[in-house]
């Protein structure tokens, strides 16, 4: 769907900006038939710099990490804009 938005945008000449984890996007296959991902077609790409799978938080005894770094990430942006 994202990657379809970003094209539809691309086409009215609309600037594509895309924050993204760059490490998720290479290790994710792309799924649009158009065969792109969406930093295929962005003219500016910020890469949010966090691990693929997005998870940041290791629970002891569990196994697979937790804590959304995009989640995690966007709190702490809103909480200084207040």
């Amino acid at each position: 769907m994202v990657v379809f938005v970003g094209l539809d945008a691309k086409r009215l000449n609309l600037p594509v900006i895309v924050v993204v984890s760059l490490e998720h996007c290479s290790a994710s296959a792309p799924l649009h038939s158009s065969v792109r991902n969406l930093t295929d077609i962005a003219g500016i790409v910020l890469d949010n710099c966090r691990p693929a799978g997005n998870a940041l938080v290791r629970v002891p005894g569990f196994k697979y990490l937790v804590g959304p770094g995009s989640t995690i990430g966007a709190a702490a942006v809103t909480n200084t804009l207040e």
